[in-house]
């Protein structure tokens, strides 16, 4: 299987749009980039379909060891570093024990930036099914249907009081964008 050049292109530009956020850019670019990281997610879930001859739970396996584990591994270099700096110095605790928990679940509440390995795990899900969907579909106008289905369901979602809850927010709101 050849890679793709036009992902991988895509791919280059997402992350310098990300390193240039991160420097502090003039308002004019700072506007331009502002779709880096919904760009990467959802090359993410596309690259999805160059894998789709492979068995879905092996993907899914192999997508959480590339995402969850070393995740969890910064996480624990974090928050171990963090309380012996703050032992040895005598300082308050930068990390309570909330703020962990809901780092390990990638909770909004967590760490900052740990969101991302959620959005590339739900990614990881959704678009296979998502595609899945697709091959099933045998006409573009049955897919434009079903996306225009999607958008009215979004819409009716986000106007009832599940958006008042926490889990709801924090996990099935973030699948909304990406589908």
């Amino acid at each position: 299987m050849t890679r793709n050049s036009k992902i991988d292109n895509l791919r280059c530009i997402g992350t310098l749009l990300i390193v240039l956020a991160h420097v502090n850019p003039p308002h004019y670019l700072a506007e331009a980039r502002s779709f880096d990281v919904v760009l990467l997610a959802i090359l993410s879930g596309y690259s999805i379909a160059y894998s789709k001859n492979k068995e879905y739970s092996k993907y899914l396996v192999g997508r959480i060891k590339k995402l969850v584990f070393p995740a969890y591994i910064c996480m624990a270099i974090v928050f171990g570093g963090s309380y012996l700096a703050c032992t040895l110095i005598g300082k308050t605790q930068l990390y309570d024990g909330r703020t962990i928990l809901a780092s390990v679940f990638f909770s909004d509440q967590g760490m900052g930036y740990i969101w991302i390995v959620k959005v590339y795990l739900i990614m990881a899900v959704f678009a296979h099914i998502l595609l899945r969907i697709n091959d099933v579909m045998k006409s573009d106008k049955w897919a434009v249907i079903f996306v225009l289905v999607l958008i009215t369901a979004q819409f009716g979602i986000l106007q009832t009081p599940l958006t008042k809850c926490e889990i709801f927010n924090d996990y099935f709101a973030y699948i909304l964008p990406y589908v």
